[in-house]
């Protein structure tokens, strides 16, 4: 090859390398553009799903609302929920460990230990009692600080958003 020939040559390369830059320059705009559509369309997307889900809490809320309103309130509504709370924990902890204590002390293993290993058996038993039973209170003072705390609050749309494991600032953004 000659000078004329590589020159000639490197010339086409030079409009060949323009032209694909060119056309990648195209491209890059068009994703770029495409890009934004997808963005206002996603924006679009979250804005309707955001309606769509404030119409439907505001229903729940309305619905709920009138249900504690006919309970005698929020406050008799919270009363009766805290009621409840505390006799299941008090019946779980309660019966659960006694029925345990009770297949214990019927099985064939413990009458076969001997009458210092049953009663240092009893003694750890009476002290796993004492612990449930202080975390029973602890709980249960959790369930009247939580009624305390309560006092004068109203059931709102950010308690419904909480009660149903829903994130709130999702779905009302500041």
């Amino acid at each position: 090859m000659n000078r004329k020939e590589i020159a000639i040559q490197d010339r086409e390369l030079t409009k060949q390398l323009a032209l694909l830059r060119q056309e990648n320059n195209h491209l890059q705009q068009a994703c770029k553009i495409l890009g934004e559509d997808k963005i206002t369309e996603n924006k679009k997307s979250v804005d309707k799903w955001r309606t769509i889900c404030e119409m439907e809490l505001s229903f729940i809320l309305n619905s709920t609302l009138i249900k504690i309103n006919r309970m005698g309130g929020y406050k008799d509504f919270l009363e009766k929920e805290m009621e409840a709370k505390k006799r299941r924990l008090e019946y779980q902890i309660d019966s659960g460990i006694e029925d345990q204590i009770y297949e214990v002390r019927e099985s064939e293993d413990f009458k076969q230990l001997s009458e210092v290993e049953q009663q240092e058996w009893e003694g750890q038993m009476n002290e796993k009692l004492k612990e449930l039973e202080k975390n029973k209170v602890m709980e249960l003072e959790k369930l009247n600080k939580v009624l305390l705390d309560s006092e004068g609050k109203e059931f709102g749309m950010a308690e419904l958003c909480t009660r149903l494991k829903l994130d709130y600032n999702l779905i009302f953004p500041q």
